[in-house]
């Protein structure tokens, strides 16, 4: 097997199906070995945040693992849709999955960041339909809609508002109609809770803030920091390479991967200034860099890249069976 077999087949969906399994397996040791300690604090300014919706463990691990499952395939999805790299490539869902594992002990439980990442990519694909199409207000609706609603839960989602507004502008769609459209779309869910009574005034909260540190052991704040660490310098040193390859891509496909590009550095920014809810971010961090990483081996598809993506995945997989032991 020479290394340009390697290679074309790390870009496959048979690495990707790998993936899955290394996932599959790691993640129920990880729950198995009894190691998980549950995400603690509520975030939500109203309702419950979804690390307190699940009381039994294996019903949130079992479903945060679906939905980790699921998000790798909307990287396949959204990249044969929509085509931001110019290439098709399964590599995106692989490093997804392996970025997410290599913190076993998040991806064991339902929480925040599953649906947060979730919510996002649901947008990206919706903000990437629009693209210079003046009748998609329905669309922008339904984008903004559902950011509103999540910050019922997590007020992390909320920060992600003026980005979505960004992508508005850089899809061609910002208007008069459009901006009407997101601001119904923020005001509804408030609207129809409230005014319906299914919500007062008076479950209006603060969210509870726990500080990292004193809830997580030196392994797991260490293992913590390495794997955010990691992904946000593959995302950054990638993004940067990445850059220089797009301006060649024509207006649609520049337009969908200067969005990607900075919800990437909006989503790092967060995670420095929000640390203490770092649980959230994470996921979607390793969606966007599995991105940025997934980009750069696209557009640099030599027969020696083998070596670099098993760098990378070696790496990933010694760091989630470090966090399992």
């Amino acid at each position: 097997m020479t290394t340009a077999d390697v290679t074309n087949f790390l870009h496959s969906r048979y690495c990707a199906v790998l993936a899955v399994i290394v996932a599959v397996v790691a993640v129920t040791a990880a729950y198995q070995l009894g190691g998980v300690e549950q995400i603690e604090g509520s975030r939500g300014v109203i309702l419950s945040s979804p690390n307190m919706w699940i009381s039994v463990p294996v019903i949130s691990y079992l479903l945060n693992l679906v939905a980790v499952l699921g998000l790798a395939f909307v990287c396949e999805a959204i990249n044969k849709g929509f085509n931001p790299m110019r290439a098709q490539t399964a590599l995106w869902a692989t490093f997804f999955i392996l970025f997410t594992v290599a913190l076993p002990e998040l991806a064991s439980q339902f929480n925040s960041g599953t649906l947060l990442c979730g919510a996002m990519m649901f947008n990206t694909v919706l903000l990437f339909s629009c693209f210079a199409d003046v009748d998609s207000t329905r669309r922008i609706f339904i984008m903004f809609f559902g950011l509103s609603l999540l910050a019922l839960v997590q007020y992390a989602a909320l920060f992600y508002v003026p980005l979505l507004v960004l992508g508005l502008v850089q899809m061609r769609v910002f208007s008069l109609r459009s901006s009407i459209a997101a601001l119904l779309g923020l005001l509804a869910p408030h609207w129809i809770l409230f005014g319906c009574g299914l919500l007062s005034f008076d479950d209006i909260h603060w969210p509870e803030m726990v500080n990292l540190f004193s809830v997580l052991s030196i392994k797991e704040m260490a293992l913590a920091i390495v794997v955010v660490a990691f992904a946000a310098v593959a995302a950054v040193v990638t993004l940067s390479l990445n850059l220089i390859k797009t301006i060649s891509y024509n207006a649609k496909c520049r337009a969908y991967n200067g969005f990607l590009a900075i919800m990437t550095i909006a989503t790092l920014l967060l995670i420095i200034v929000d640390f203490n809810n770092l649980a959230t971010y994470v996921t979607l961090l390793n969606f966007l860099a599995a991105y940025q990483v997934a980009h750069a081996f696209s557009n640099h598809r030599t027969p020696r890249s083998c070596y670099g993506i098993l760098a990378i995945i070696l790496a990933l997989i010694a760091i989630a069976g470090f966090g399992i032991i």
